[in-house]
């Protein structure tokens, strides 16, 4: 499975994928009230910060799962749906992210 099917899969699938964004835009907004009047962001850069949090947990998570799957030459996509499947990923994720706490 190619990264961007990964992460697609994974916003389709993930209960906590709304909260997680959820949370990580409330994290970002407050950190923007602390900057100082210039240094603010507008809309658009919170919205980029946000997702980039969401970009690099799937990172994270894409790069261990890889390790143990691989990049399989004939069903890949199929191969890591049962591996994500058989190991529980999608409920340890949805468990990870409704404990996270941004800092």
């Amino acid at each position: 499975m190619n990264y961007q099917d990964f992460v697609e899969y994974m916003q389709e699938n993930l209960t906590s994928y709304t909260f997680f964004m959820e949370k990580a835009k409330n994290f970002q907004l407050e950190k923007n009230k602390a900057r100082a009047s210039k240094a603010k962001w507008n809309e658009a850069k919170v919205e980029r910060a946000t997702s980039q949090m969401w970009t690099q947990a799937m990172d994270t998570l894409y790069g261990q799962l890889k390790t143990q799957i691989g990049i399989p030459a004939l069903n890949g996509t199929q191969k890591w749906i049962a591996f994500i499947e058989e190991n529980e990923v999608i409920e340890n994720v949805n468990e990870g992210l409704s404990e996270v706490e941004f800092e």
